[in-house]
């Protein structure tokens, strides 16, 4: 008779375990370090992609030799050279910054006015000092005009101080601040480049620059825009070409 052989065979004897060799201990500074530095994590595809490069202004040029053009990616800048020039040099001369104040004239100019206005001016020396003007009399109704704010020539210099004169002996009740804002107004009009006259390639990126630096600067002190921009779609759309 055969015997059937068990299900269950007997369990093996186990073999004694061998011991493990050691493993070299980490150095202190090591076990420090490990503690301390979390594990690096991997930035996603968003966070690590750096944001596109804004494509730098360009000049085109001069149009009527009165707007600056200036192509800034897909936008078109029409820029009203003596709008801007007027702001900036209001502004220069509101914050009273030397490049914008007194400039020593050669040749002094005079400047004869009617009674009741060489009175204001007279009264107002202080006021055309902050002004930018050394103004002295001169006697017989005639002022002396020794210093003048930057960027005004003779006539403009003759005619600044005749308007201020008279608006002066118009508000005499006005404030300083009221005239000084006026007069920087007058000044800043009267000094800034002309529409209509030609001006070197050099003269107009730096007033480009100048505006791009000073992004709040979008009004004369008029009150009128000074630039106008427009997208290559709207021009694509004038041209039927979407």
């Amino acid at each position: 008779r055969v015997t059937p052989p068990p299900v269950f065979s007997a369990p093996a004897r186990p073999m004694p375990a061998t011991p493990a060799a050691p493993e070299p201990a980490m150095p202190a500074a090591q076990i420090v370090q490990t503690a301390i530095e979390p594990e690096a994590e991997t930035p996603s595809p968003l966070e690590s992609a750096a944001p596109p490069a804004e494509p730098p202004a360009r000049l085109i040029g001069e149009a009527m030799h009165t707007y600056i053009l200036v192509e800034k990616g897909e936008t078109l800048i029409l820029i009203d050279k003596h709008a801007a020039h007027e702001r900036l040099l209001y502004e220069k001369l509101k914050r009273r910054e030397e490049a914008a104040m007194a400039q020593t004239l050669l040749v002094p100019v005079t400047v004869t006015m009617d009674k009741n206005e060489y009175t204001a001016v007279l009264q107002n020396l202080s006021v055309f000092e902050q002004a930018g003007f050394d103004v002295e009399d001169f006697g017989s109704g005639t002022v002396l005009v020794r210093s003048a704010p930057l960027n005004l020539n003779g006539a403009d210099i003759k005619d600044s101080v005749l308007e201020m004169a008279g608006y002066l002996e118009e508000n005499k009740t006005d404030a300083t601040t009221e005239h000084m804002d006026w007069l920087y107004h007058n000044i800043a009009c009267r000094a800034a480049i002309k529409g209509g006259n030609a001006s070197k390639k050099e003269e107009l990126i730096a007033l480009a620059e100048e505006l791009e630096a000073n992004p709040d600067v979008r009004y004369c002190p008029h009150g009128r825009p000074i630039y106008v921009m427009l997208k290559k779609r709207t021009l694509e759309k004038e041209f039927g070409r979407v």
